[in-house]
C-alpha cells in the first residue's frame, strides 16, 4: 500500500527511550506508592519489584515480537497474522479501554499535584483540560511532541532520583520494621496495581514504523528504559516509608511531596509538585502520540470507519487523535479512585500480555522468515520460558485484579465482549461490499501508518 503520507523512520534510540521512559513514569509513582504502603506497610517496595519482574519477562517477548515484525502496531500485527485477525483487532480494543482509564488516572493526578500551586482547582476540569491539551499539541509534528517529551522527562526524572537517593540516605531504620506487617498477601495484591506503573515498557513497538532500524532500537531503548525505570521506582517507593509511618499513608494525598519535607527544605515540596506534573503530561502525550497509531492501523485495514484513517497535509492522523483525545475524557467520567483507575487499566495490559506470550511461542513456526532476520530472537527454550512465564503471570494479575474490583471487572469483560460483536459485524458489513477484513489483517497491510 503506497501512500504519500506513511510516516518516515525519524526516532532514533535515544528519543525512543525518552518517549519509553517519559510514557511509563506518569502520575502514579508520586500517588501509588502511599497508598500502596498503607495496606501493605514498608514492604510496598517489594510490590513494585514484583510487578517490575513481570514487567521484565513482558519486555523481553516484547522486544522478540517487535525485532521479528519491526512496524508500528508489531503486536497486533503479530496476533493477526500468528493466532488470528479478530485476536490482533481486540488487541487494539483492549489498548483503547486501557489507554481510556489510563488518560483518566494521569490526568486526575496531575490535577491533584497542580492543586499544590491553586489550591481548591476543579479536578474534572483539569483532567478535561489536560486531555485536550495534549490531544491538540498531537495534531502538531510527531517531532514536535518528541522534543516536549525529551524535555520533561529529563525535568521530572532529574526530581525522581534527587528524591529516592535522598530518601534512602535519610531513611528511619524503625519506620522499616515490620517490614510486612500485614503479611505477604497484602503485598502481592498491591503488586496488581503497582504494575500499572510499569504497563508501558513495551509500547515502543506501537510505533516501529517511526523507528530507525527498529529491529535493533526497540531491544536497545526497551532494556535502557527498564533499567532506568526500575531503579527510579524501586528508590521512590522504599523512600515513602522509610520517611513516614506507614500507618500514615492513607490520607495522604501527595506522598513524595511529603516525604520529602522530612530531610529537604519546605520549598522542594513545590519542585516535586513540578515533577509529577511534567511526569503527569508526558505520559499523556505518549499516549496519545503512540495509540493514536493503532487506532490509524485498523482504519487502514478498514476495521474502523475510514475517516480515523485519514492525515492532515503534515501526515498527523488528525480522527485516531481525537478519537483516543475524546476517549481519555470519557473515561475521567468514570469517578473512580487513583486505585481503581490502576487495577482496571493493568487488567487491559495483561490481556495484552497473554496475546503477546501465545505469538512468541508460535512465531518461528507461523513467521519464519520473519524470525530468521530478527536482530534479537529467542531460541525454543527461550520462547518457552518467557512466552509461558508472560502468559501465566498475565492470568494470575487479571484474575487478582477482578478479585480486587469484581464490578470493574465485570464491567471489562462486557466492554470485551462488545468489542467482539463489533469486529464481527463489521466484517460481515466488508463483505457484502466485497473486502475480506480476516485476509487484510493478516496480510499486514495494518502495519502501514
Amino acid at each position: 500500500m503506497n501512500d504519500s503520507h506513511s510516516a518516515e523512520r525519524t526516532i532514533g534510540l535515544a528519543s525512543a527511550v525518552f518517549i519509553l521512559v517519559g510514557y511509563t513514569i506518569g502520575a502514579s509513582i508520586f500517588i501509588l506508592p502511599g497508598q500502596l504502603a498503607a495496606e501493605a506497610g514498608p514492604g510496598a517496595f517489594v510490590s513494585y519489584l514484583i510487578a517490575g519482574a513481570i514487567a521484565a519477562i513482558a519486555g523481553v517477548v516484547g522486544a522478540a515480537i517487535g525485532s521479528a515484525i519491526p512496524v508500528s502496531g508489531s503486536l497486533n500485527v503479530a496476533s493477526s497474522q500468528v493466532l488470528a485477525p479478530v485476536v490482533g483487532f481486540m488487541g487494539v480494543w483492549a489498548t483503547l479501554v486501557a489507554v481510556a482509564v489510563a488518560i483518566s488516572l494521569v490526568s486526575y493526578g496531575l490535577a491533584d499535584y497542580l492543586a499544590y500551586f491553586v489550591p481548591g482547582i476543579d479536578r474534572f476540569s483539569v483532567a478535561v483540560v489536560a486531555a485536550l491539551g495534549f490531544g491538540l499539541l498531537n495534531l502538531t509534528t510527531i517531532q514536535m511532541a518528541v522534543r516536549l517529551q525529551v524535555a520533561m522527562t529529563v525535568a521530572f526524572l532529574v526530581i525522581l532520583f534527587g528524591f529516592g537517593v535522598g530518601g534512602v540516605v535519610h531513611a528511619d531504620p524503625a519506620l522499616l520494621t515490620p517490614l510486612m506487617p500485614n503479611g505477604f498477601g497484602p503485598v502481592l495484591a498491591a503488586a496488581v496495581p503497582a504494575f500499572f506503573s510499569y504497563a508501558g515498557m513495551t509500547v515502543i513497538t506501537e510505533i516501529g514504523g517511526e523507528i530507525k532500524r527498529p529491529g535493533r532500537t526497540v531491544p536497545l531503548a526497551l532494556l535502557i528504559s527498564f533499567v532506568i525505570v526500575a531503579l527510579c521506582y524501586s528508590l521512590v517507593a522504599f523512600a515513602v516509608p522509610a520517611l513516614l509511618p506507614w500507618q500514615s499513608l492513607a490520607g495522604v494525598d501527595a506522598p513524595v511531596a511529603s516525604a520529602a519535607r522530612v530531610f529537604l527544605p519546605a520549598w522542594t515540596g513545590g519542585a516535586i509538585a513540578i515533577g509529577a506534573i511534567f511526569a503527569a503530561a508526558t505520559s499523556i502525550n505518549a499516549m496519545l502520540l503512540i495509540h493514536s497509531r493503532d487506532v490509524l492501523a485498523m482504519a487502514r485495514a478498514r476495521a474502523f470507519p475510514a475517516v480515523l484513517g485519514r492525515r492532515n497535509a503534515r501526515a498527523v492522523p488528525v480522527g485516531a487523535v481525537a478519537l483516543v483525545t475524546g476517549l481519555g475524557v470519557l473515561g475521567t467520567l468514570l469517578g473512580a479512585t487513583i486505585r481503581e483507575y490502576a487495577v482496571l487499566a493493568v487488567i487491559s495490559v495483561m490481556l495484552l500480555q497473554v496475546f503477546s506470550g501465545l505469538v512468541v511461542l508460535r512465531l518461528p513456526r507461523a513467521l519464519p522468515e520473519e524470525s530468521k532476520r530478527a536482530e534479537f530472537r529467542l531460541g525454543r527454550v527461550g520462547r518457552a520460558l518467557f512466552g509461558g512465564l508472560t502468559i501465566a503471570s498475565s492470568i494470575v494479575f487479571m484474575v487478582l485484579g477482578v478479585i480486587d474490583s469484581p464490578r470493574h471487572g465485570i464491567a471489562y469483560l462486557v466492554v470485551l465482549a462488545l468489542g467482539i460483536a463489533y469486529y464481527y459485524y463489521r466484517r460481515a458489513a466488508l463483505a457484502r461490499q466485497g473486502h475480506d477484513l480476516d485476509r487484510t489483517l493478516r496480510s499486514g497491510l495494518s502495519a502501514e501508518r
